[in-house]
C-alpha cells in the first residue's frame, strides 16, 4: 500500500524591503569616484560608484521621498533599481532650496548636468522623455510662480517625427512655462549641442531656444434650427487669435541694430531692482533677406552696407557655410565685422538662421530668362519674376551692359 506524498507547497517570495531601505543600503556600498560614463560625454566631479562602476543616482519627490534609484555603467547602459517608482519622480543636480529663483527639467542626468552652467538654481532630471510631464505638474504645484524650463532632446527623424521636443512641449503646456530643444537639424540633446559648440554655445542657444509652447484654439459649432431647411453651419473659434503674452525683459535676447548686432544678457540689481544689460558685440549691422535654393542647394540671403559710401551689397551665401570658417571668411572678405569670440560666433550663426522668414528665392548663378523675368548681367532683373529670384554669379561681360537712355530714345 502506497502512501501518498504531501502536496509541495510553492515557496514563498521574499517580500522586498521598502526601497528607500534598499536605496539606502545600496549607497553604503558605493564609493566616490569619477564616473567614467559622464567623463566619456565630456563632465567631471565626484559621483557615488558601485562596484564595477557603474553610477548610482537616487530618484525622489517634491516631498523629498526617495522612490528608486537608476543605475548607469561606464558603457552608458541604465536601468532602474526593482521596484523603482518612476512617476514625478527624478534626480536633482545638487542641493533643492525652498523657493528657488528659477527651474531646468531635462531628461537625462548628463543632460542636467550639462545645463548647470545656465544659470538656473534648480536643475532636475526626469530621466526620460515619457516622466516629463508628470515631473512639471509636481514642480508647478510646489512653485506656482517660480520660472520653469523644460530641457527637451531635439529627436528629429527623416519622417518628421520628434518625440524629444513634443513631450518638452506639453510639459511645457501644461504646467504654463518656456521649453527648449538644441537647434539643430540632426538628432541632439543639450550635452552633445555643448560638446560640439562649447559652454558659451550652450549658455547662448538654451536662453535663445526657450519658448513658449503653441497652444490649441477650441472650437465650438453652434448648431442650426432643425426646422430651416437650406442653412450652412457656423464655427466659431473662442477667443480668436490670442494674444502674446509680453516678453521676459529679464530674458537674453539679440538685438539688431543701426550700428551692429549685440548679445544682450539682462541681470536685475537686488538692491535697486532695476534692470541692467550686459551687452557684447557680435557683428557690424546685417540684415538676413530671407532663404533660397538652386538645383543643389539652399542658401540665405544677407545684406548689408559698406564702406564710407554705405554701398548696400545683398549675397546668396550657402545655408552649409553659415557659422563655419568658410561662411565667416565670405562675409568679412564682403565687408562684415565679426567676432572673434567662438562661443559668440556659435550665437550669431544660429541667430542668422532662424532669422530667415519662410518665403523661399529661386537663385541663379546664370544671366537670362529665369522665372518669367529676365536677369542681365550685372544682376539687374526686368520683369515680374513669378517668385523672389536672386542673382549669385558673375561675368566679365556685365560691365558692357547697362540701362541708358529711355524706351522713346
Amino acid at each position: 500500500m502506497s502512501i501518498p506524498l504531501p502536496e509541495k507547497q510553492p515557496a514563498k517570495e521574499k517580500p522586498l524591503r521598502p526601497i528607500a531601505e534598499r536605496v539606502a543600503a545600496l549607497l553604503k556600498t558605493t564609493h566616490i569616484g569619477e564616473s567614467v560614463y559622464l567623463n566619456n560625454k565630456g563632465l567631471q566631479g565626484p559621483h557615488p560608484l558601485l562596484k564595477d562602476g557603474s553610477l548610482l543616482l537616487v530618484l525622489r519627490t517634491m516631498a523629498g521621498t526617495v522612490t528608486g534609484a537608476q543605475t548607469i555603467r561606464p558603457t552608458g547602459e541604465n536601468r532602474l533599481l526593482a521596484g523603482t517608482k518612476k512617476k514625478a519622480a527624478f534626480i536633482p543636480v545638487g542641493d533643492i532650496p525652498e523657493n528657488p529663483d528659477s527651474v531646468v527639467i531635462a531628461e537625462g542626468y548628463a543632460t542636467a548636468l550639462s545645463l548647470a552652467v545656465c544659470g538656473a538654481e534648480v536643475i532636475l532630471a526626469a530621466i526620460d522623455a515619457g516622466n516629463l510631464l508628470s515631473v512639471a505638474h509636481a514642480v508647478r504645484e510646489s512653485w506656482p510662480q517660480t520660472p520653469i524650463i523644460i530641457a527637451g532632446d531635439n529627436d528629429v527623424t527623416p519622417e518628421g517625427k520628434n518625440v524629444g521636443k513634443r513631450a518638452a512641449e506639453e510639459a511645457a503646456r501644461a504646467a504654463s512655462c518656456l521649453f527648449a530643444v538644441p537647434p539643430t537639424d540632426h538628432k541632439a540633446d543639450w550635452n552633445d549641442y555643448r560638446q560640439q559648440n562649447g559652454v558659451e554655445a550652450l549658455q547662448r542657444a538654451f536662453m535663445l531656444s526657450a519658448v513658449e509652447p503653441e497652444m490649441p484654439v477650441a472650437e465650438e459649432v453652434v448648431p442650426i434650427e432643425e426646422n430651416i431647411v437650406s442653412s450652412t453651419k457656423l464655427t466659431v473659434i473662442e477667443g480668436g487669435k490670442k494674444e502674446k503674452k509680453a516678453t521676459d525683459p529679464l530674458k537674453p535676447r539679440i538685438e539688431s541694430r543701426e550700428e551692429g548686432v549685440y548679445w544682450v544678457e539682462p541681470k536685475m540689481d537686488k538692491d535697486t531692482g532695476e534692470i541692467v544689460n550686459k551687452e557684447q558685440w557680435l557683428c557690424s549691422a546685417i540684415n538676413v533677406i530671407g532663404k533660397g535654393e538652386d538645383e543643389k542647394e539652399r542658401y540665405l540671403i544677407l545684406e548689408w552696407s559698406k564702406g564710407k559710401k554705405k554701398t548696400v551689397t545683398r549675397k546668396a551665401i550657402r545655408a552649409a557655410d553659415i557659422g563655419e570658417r568658410e561662411g565667416w571668411r565670405m562675409l568679412k572678405a564682403g565687408g562684415v565685422d565679426v567676432t572673434t569670440k567662438s562661443g559668440l560666433r556659435a550665437t550669431l550663426g544660429d541667430w542668422l538662421q532662424r532669422s530667415a522668414g519662410k518665403e523661399m528665392w529661386s537663385i541663379t548663378p546664370r544671366s537670362g530668362w529665369h522665372k518669367g523675368a529676365y536677369i542681365m548681367p550685372d544682376g539687374s532683373i526686368i520683369g515680374e519674376p513669378e517668385q523672389p529670384i536672386m542673382f549669385n554669379g558673375g561675368t566679365a561681360a556685365a560691365e558692357a551692359y547697362s540701362v541708358e537712355g529711355t524706351a522713346e530714345s
